[in-house]
């Protein structure tokens, strides 16, 4: 006979406790990427692309050229991870490394034409997955539920993690307007 789950297991909150409710939303939240990133590697393997290359052309195409420590930061990575996606772009193409006026050692990603044309298809798939998502949700509750995820990134960025580790940091996550730099 199966046995019941324990509602607190050990090291974990009471269920009524908003410790409980904060553990549900992480959960709830890394059950939401794990889907998200999966239809987003199916969505992106059409145009020969990945996710995380998806996420480095969108970022250059939102901010303009931008270095890698820059892209690291915003998404709150490693430099050196975000210097390999950058370099597979530019070897596909998509990217190239520009001078940097500010900073002699650390130039520019900026799009190319391919590199622009690229993302605007893969963002426009991204739409086309929103706009058959969004009739099912109350367009209310989804821009709140944005911002409480934005609040609960900083703060995940900002608490003291036990071994007195601190959180990821990186910039407020930015509202989405949905234009992109051409």
């Amino acid at each position: 006979m199966p046995r019941e789950p324990d509602p607190s297991p050990a090291g974990v909150a009471p269920p009524d406790s908003a410790a409980a409710s904060v553990v549900e939303l992480a959960w709830a939240l890394l059950d939401a990427y794990t889907r998200m990133k999966a239809a987003s590697d199916r969505l992106t393997a059409a145009e020969g692309q990945s996710t995380p290359r998806l996420g480095v052309l969108r970022e250059v195409a939102v901010h303009g050229p931008s270095t890698v420590a820059q892209i690291a930061r915003q998404r709150g990575v490693a430099r050196q991870g975000i210097q390999r996606l950058a370099d597979e772009l530019v070897d596909a193409g998509l990217a190239r490394f520009t001078p940097n006026p500010a900073h002699q050692r650390s130039p520019l990603l900026a799009l190319t034409r391919a590199g622009r044309d690229v993302t605007r298809r893969l963002l426009a798939r991204q739409d086309a997955v929103a706009r058959a998502i969004a009739p099912h949700l109350e367009p209310t509750s989804v821009r709140q539920a944005a911002d409480v995820l934005r609040a609960f990134g900083e703060l995940v960025s900002s608490v003291d993690l036990p071994g007195g580790m601190r959180g990821a940091r990186r910039r407020p996550a930015p509202r989405l307007t949905g234009r992109v730099v051409r």
